[in-house]
């Protein structure tokens, strides 16, 4: 509702009582109704964001009577007499007939000749008047002292209260109320945002240079960005971000910059001190693990176990990872996914740097970059640890495509361009403290535009940690092509969306039992379709066909089978002999060779989102999905036959992904093993053993073993294979076998990868101010949406949660949007979080100036608020009073303010909460007593100045109290 809608709507009407004959009166209306208007500015505001301080001035003088009672006793009635009834009740005399009601009044208080009064209805029970209810709070001046009542028509100032023509009404109520504005901590500059790099205005070529992923070096990424985990040319010995042997200084360029600094780390070994220098001169960030000498996430030397705790789960497996003989291999790299659920990328990502965030590795310089611009401006920071002084250093700007951009010590001879002389200096005059930016303008920043500052060429060049990333871009904001201006993130990402790949081995049993009933009988004929691996590879069919799988790895592989593609055989050899179905190939298991199982009857291969119609096409290499068209095709080509020869099945499964993990670590490898019975055949049937082929495989390699059972199959030998290796049992039903695969081998696909995205724990941030976009391989951006939690996932694909929305340290997609992610091979995940909210105490303020009729003077009466104090918040009121108004100009000086109330919570010190003070209480704070508090003469004078300060929780950045409404009253009172 509007404003002048709501003042429309709701109108004070006070009645005058000029009969003692008060029955004859009508019912009087609530002189405390509220009414919208529009906020008061007030220059002495100390945070004037455009809020006013909420008034709803309320005058309400009626007769020159006193507070009465209907049934004719005059005179004035205390307040806890209106409870229970009149003084002179007697409970032995009955003074009234049960359910007739009378009009009372009480008074709340007197100031002077003013009397507030409280109008209600009692209602008599057992023969005495009740409780006076039902009423509302009026204003009347009391008869006598010479007041003449009637003389006050003159003034008419309220034109709806004929009774009392000296009322007068201040009301302002803005939309929304008066509350804390929050800014973002620490902050105190603008920029850009690195999107608007990407629009046509700005120089592709330029721009891919400074954003140049993966990253090996800090010249890699420009616009106050960092290279976060970088990559290391192929031609040097190990990583320059792991400890080893000393490297060539020749094999890159950053690890020529460590040798220049530190000739040890290429003649004698690469230690943590050289890592260190990698951060120092090249602006790049080697992640660390914990207290680890390296990375988890990237091999090198033997890691200590107790350094981190991944790193000590993975140790207590696989002990070579931190023995002084061993090293952090591919296999315990792989490990730090399959053994904790951690998704290691690629690394070699730019990455910008927060508000307060500094080069860790440098230290006594300063460090200045060059940020995103925006408007007519451009961030200069410092990254970092010894503040930048005034007027020390500048920036220069060349035009586009200069051929300087990226460099250190750029040509800064005068060269003509356009008509001008280039480059041109602009001085940067103010300080810039450690991990703090200025925005900087310069006349010439004016259509696209090559920034760098402080280039060590420059006279006046100061000695900074590094000048690898001290470039930028400017273009003049112009039209929808402008440079939007914004507070900086305090967390960002754009990162390729890396989730990593799923590769599932299925290990199918298609030994003589799967061709009976789920419930294990015969069918006249052959139980086809409805058999157990009819109905069980239907499953997997389906699973294989479904877009959620898109993005995985399937191989597949049935036991025992010859394979004719693959001409090998699981397990066994081949041989031509007579046999079952007459002379023919024949595989003998009584050689229990696990060679053919490690061979899968269609290898590893990403499934798509397309679907192949059913049967597939004899031809797959033409189908939209090649890999779906032959896993359907290999398993339609199978029929039920044979022993159940699960050790030696297992073993060439666990192989097979133990060699791919070995060469992709960084990726994750399952084996999942259906079976409807027990070991049986020639070969080891030990269930032990079985077990510790899975074993063997996590420990080793981290291989994870899946189990599925049905039929006849032994589900506690089954969940051992499981556990031991790192994996989960599944049982089927015989009455929905086909639904409990599919649901079986979705779990196994979402448990398998986390898709987590760790968040930067270096500084903090607002939970509550996060976006992530999500950029297709086809350039479609789509904003996914927050959930509470795992449990609000929907099946629609844009949603993630946070693991704490407090202190979250990673956020989560949901299965659904995992799996697209997962799909989508060229996308990139983009993530935003902005810095904490803080909250300042701010003083909004109201003047307030009494007009009264001749011959009277202004009372100020009472001040009542309506407020939300959560926490620890609260809401302080203060006033002074003034005959001149111009005297508000001035700021109050100390022990000029007088305390009328504080609206809190019920915390301590306070014991009774007045988040809402009304003209009823609760007492003994409310109604705040104006008369008393400021007294004669002061409360007479006719202006009145009130001032809230709204003060935040100092339990939570959300924690702010609003100011609803705010009303104050005062009469016109004799001065004769």
């Amino acid at each position: 509702m509007s404003n002048g809608t709501l003042a429309a709507t709701v109108a004070l009407a006070l009645f005058c009582l000029c009969e003692r004959d008060e029955t004859k009166l009508p019912k009087r209306v609530n002189v405390m109704s509220n009414f919208r208007a529009l906020p008061k500015p007030n220059p002495w505001s100390s945070a004037a964001k455009g809020a006013a301080l909420i008034g709803a001035v309320v005058v309400a003088l009626v007769c020159a009577m006193g507070c009465t009672s209907q049934d004719g006793n005059s005179g004035t009635v205390g307040p806890a007499d209106g409870v229970g009834g009149y003084p002179n009740d007697d409970a032995s005399v009955s003074l009234c007939t049960d359910g007739a009601t009378q009009n009372c009044s009480v008074t709340v208080g007197q100031h002077g000749t003013v009397l507030t009064c409280y109008d209600g209805v009692q209602t008599c029970q057992n023969g005495h008047w009740g409780e006076c209810a039902d009423g509302q709070v009026v204003q009347r001046l009391q008869v006598g002292d010479g007041m003449h009542t009637m003389s006050l028509t003159d003034a008419g100032a309220c034109k709806n209260n004929p009774c009392d023509p000296s009322c007068q009404s201040f009301n302002e109520v803005p939309d929304g109320g008066v509350t804390l504005d929050g800014s973002q901590s620490g902050v105190t500059w603008q920029t850009g945002n690195l999107n608007n790099l990407n629009d046509s205005n700005f120089p592709k070529g330029l721009v891919a240079k400074g954003m140049s992923q993966p990253c090996y070096q800090g010249t890699d990424c420009q616009y106050d960005q960092y290279c976060q985990a970088p990559l290391t040319a192929a031609a040097c010995a190990h990583s320059k971000c792991t400890t080893g042997s000393a490297l060539d200084p020749t094999c890159e360029t950053c690890v020529e910059k460590v040798c220049a600094a530190k000739s040890s780390c290429c003649t004698s070994s690469w230690t943590s001190d050289c890592i260190k220098e990698v951060g120092t001169v090249c602006n790049s960030f080697c992640d660390q693990s914990g207290t680890c000498a390296h990375s988890k996430c990237l091999t090198g030397g033997n890691l200590t176990s107790g350094c981190d705790s991944c790193v000590t789960s993975i140790c207590s497996l696989r002990p070579s990872c931190c023995s002084s003989s061993g090293a952090w291999d591919n296999y315990c790299l792989a490990m730090v996914g399959s053994v904790c659920n951690y998704n290691c990328q690629a690394g070699g990502t730019c990455a910008q740097y927060n508000p307060g965030q500094t080069n860790p590795d440098c230290t006594g310089l300063p460090d200045l970059t060059a940020g995103v611009p925006c408007g007519n401006t451009i961030p200069i920071c410092n990254r970092g640890s010894v503040a930048v002084q005034p007027n020390t250093t500048s920036f220069w700007v060349y035009p586009a495509n200069s051929g300087h951009f990226q460099e250190c010590g750029p040509d800064l001879t005068p060269k003509t361009s356009g008509g001008s002389q280039w480059p041109k200096k602009c001085p940067i005059p103010d300080k810039i403290d450690p991990g703090q930016c200025v925005s900087e303008s310069c006349p010439y920043l004016d259509q696209t535009k090559e920034v760098v500052v402080n280039p060590s060429t420059a006279p006046n060049a100061i000695a900074e940690c590094s000048c690898q990333n001290n470039w930028s871009l400017y273009k003049k904001a112009s039209g929808s092509q402008a440079m939007t201006c914004g507070a900086p993130a305090c967390d960002s990402l754009t990162t390729k969306a890396s989730i990593a790949t799923v590769n599932m081995f299925v290990m199918f049993d298609k030994s003589g039992s799967m061709a009976w009933t789920p419930s294990g009988s015969s069918c006249w004929g052959g139980c086809g379709a409805n058999s157990r691996f009819g109905l069980t590879t239907s499953a997997l069919k389906a699973f294989i066909r479904d877009s959620a799988s898109a993005g995985i790895r399937v191989a597949v592989r049935f036991f025992p089978d010859y394979d004719p593609g693959t001409f090998t055989v699981c397990p066994g050899y081949l041989f031509l002999d007579w046999g079952w179905n007459g002379y023919g190939w024949y595989w003998d298991e009584s050689t229990c060779d696990f060679d053919g199982c490690a061979v899968p009857s269609v290898g590893l291969g990403p499934l798509l989102t397309q679907q192949v119609s059913d049967p597939p096409p004899s031809d797959c290499s033409s189908s939209a999905d090649s890999q779906e068209c032959n896993l359907v095709t290999a398993i339609e080509a199978r029929s039920p036959g044979g022993d159940t020869p699960m050790y030696q099945a297992l073993e060439g499964a666990e192989s097979y992904m133990g060699t791919y993990i070995g060469q992709h670590p960084l990726e994750r490898a399952v084996v999942v093993l259906v079976t409807d019975g027990e070991p049986n055949g020639y070969c080891d049937w030990n269930e032990n053993d079985i077990a510790g082929v899975a074993q063997s495989a996590y420990k080793n390699w981290g291989v994870i073993t899946y189990t599925v059972g049905l039929g006849e199959a032994n589900m506690t030998f089954l969940q051992n294979v499981a556990t031991q290796g790192g994996g989960q049992s599944f049982a089927l039903s015989t009455s929905t076998p086909t639904a409990d695969l599919v649901s079986a081998l979705n779990q196994i696909r979402n448990n398998t990868v986390s898709c987590d995205l760790q968040l930067d724990q270096s500084t903090a941030i607002n939970p509550n101010d996060v976006t992530l976009n999500f950029t297709s391989g086809t350039g479609t951006v789509t904003q996914f949406t927050q959930v509470q939690a795992s449990g609000n996932c929907s099946t629609l694909a844009d949603k993630w949660y946070f693991d704490n929305n407090t202190t979250p340290t990673k956020l989560t997609l949901c299965p659904a949007t995992c799996s697209l992610v997962r799909g989508d091979l060229g996308a990139k995940l983009s993530l935003t979080i902005g810095c904490p909210v803080t909250y300042k105490p701010i003083t909004m303020t109201q003047v307030y100036t009494a007009q009264c009729p001749p011959g009277t003077a202004p009372q100020w009466d009472y001040l009542t608020w309506v407020s939300t104090t959560p926490s620890d918040s609260y809401i302080k009121f203060e006033g002074r009073t003034s005959s001149d108004p111009t005297t508000f100009n001035t700021a109050p000086t100390p022990g000029s303010l007088t305390q009328l109330g504080i609206a809190h919570a019920v915390v301590s010190p306070y014991t009774t909460n007045t988040q809402t003070c009304a003209m009823t209480g609760p007492t003994p704070d409310c109604p705040a007593d104006l008369y008393k508090a400021f007294g004669k003469p002061a409360d007479n004078l006719s202006n009145l100045e009130v001032r809230a300060t709204l003060y935040p929780s100092t339990t939570g950045s959300t924690s702010t109290p609003v100011l609803s409404s705010w009303n104050v009253t005062y009469s016109c009172v004799a001065t004769e």
